[in-house]
């Protein structure tokens, strides 16, 4: 498995632009600013590619966002995109595609029938029937929150972070 993570991210122009700012979360969902990149010129009119390079990524799955700083301070977030240092690792590893996004959960031991998602205050959220899990279009807000899923017999509880 690579020792590193490479982001990258283009701007078609630039006005009054400072730096740009990169922040990874784990799977609590809580960011936390990994590095900085300086925007070279406050204003540029054509397109500009840019680069991070996490050499210390987290195990398992991280997300990552980035923001734009301008000069006088004000700040744009960008959404945030997943990495997934664990699927190719552990062939018990499922991903589920909540909201679009593929949440993995790890560590099945079973094949799931039933989902349900739970807030961390342990009202549930949402719940279905399971054919495919790559195929469930659940509805869940951003946060953390509890991934339970089961069959008739076994089940697993997951916390996952969702964008």
């Amino acid at each position: 498995m690579e020792d590193h993570v490479g982001l990258t991210w283009a701007t078609a122009t630039e006005k009054n632009s400072s730096h740009f700012i990169i922040e990874r979360a784990s799977a609590d969902g809580v960011y936390r600013e990994i590095g900085m990149i300086e925007a070279g010129a406050s204003e540029k009119n054509h397109q500009t590619e840019y680069a991070y390079m996490d050499n210390m990524p987290l195990q398992g799955v991280s997300y990552y966002r980035l923001n734009q700083v301008d000069l006088n301070g004000a700040q744009e977030t960008f959404e945030s995109v997943y990495v997934d240092r664990t699927l190719k690792s552990n062939p018990n590893t499922i991903a589920l595609n909540i909201n679009g996004t593929l949440i993995p959960v790890s560590d099945l031991t079973f094949k799931p029938s039933d989902i349900e998602i739970y807030a961390l205050d342990g009202s549930l959220i949402q719940g279905a029937g399971v054919v495919d899990f790559n195929s469930i279009n659940l509805n869940v807000p951003s946060g953390v929150h509890l991934v339970r899923m089961f069959n008739g017999r076994d089940h697993i509880s997951q916390k996952v972070f969702i964008p």
